[in-house]
């Protein structure tokens, strides 16, 4: 069986990650989309389980072998082969210990890939800005350097939805075990002089 064509069609990085897994089931249990699974090990035993559920939940939708591609972030050309014909784009990167600014390079290269792919749409797992918000006092990386690709993306023409929380999802109750699709939350804007209180 496939995914009904005329749907439009999700590519989900890091689908075997808990932020990517939790948007792929999501996005599949919606009906509303096609899903594509982008993730480093195609055949791991996270994604053959990933894609036993799907079966399981509805066989005539499930994932089949071209519904699930290689994407190695340390590899730059499996980029445009996983987004071509994508309609929109879950897209984020993982934060690197050695060279935070590696992190920063990835991200401009998924949004170059995105755009030359033409993708319309692409959601960003993005977090603040630290460095910027408590100029300079505080360095987290994994926050700043998601923050930058934020802004390269809002100076290009690109279609952009920002998907913004200050804090890693892991930290987060695991809504999907208690069958809820989505996370409906208020923040306020914290501004620097609230930090340390």
């Amino acid at each position: 069986m496939v995914q009904d064509l005329k749907l439009p069609l999700v590519g989900v990085m890091n689908c075997t990650g808990q932020q990517g897994a939790s948007v792929l089931r999501a996005l599949f249990d919606s009906g509303r989309y096609r899903v594509r699974a982008l993730t480093k090990a195609p055949k791991s035993d996270a994604m053959l389980e990933m894609r036993r559920r799907m079966r399981e939940k509805d066989e005539k939708r499930a994932l089949e072998d071209d519904d699930v591609m290689m994407l190695d972030e340390d590899r730059y050309e499996t980029l445009e082969p996983a987004f071509k014909g994508l309609d929109y784009l879950f897209a984020m990167t993982n934060p690197t210990r050695t060279d935070p600014s590696l992190e920063l390079k990835l991200g401009r290269k998924i949004v170059d890939a995105a755009k030359k792919m033409d993708v319309k749409l692409m959601v960003w797992s993005s977090l603040p800005n630290v460095e910027e918000i408590t100029k300079g006092a505080l360095k987290v990386p994994p926050f700043t350097m998601k923050a930058r690709v934020e802004g390269k993306l809002n100076k290009t023409s690109f279609a952009l939805t920002t998907y913004l929380i200050s804090d890693h999802y892991n930290v987060l109750p695991r809504l999907h075990e208690r069958g809820e699709n989505a996370l409906r939350c208020t923040v306020d804007r914290i501004v620097p002089e609230q930090l340390g209180k």
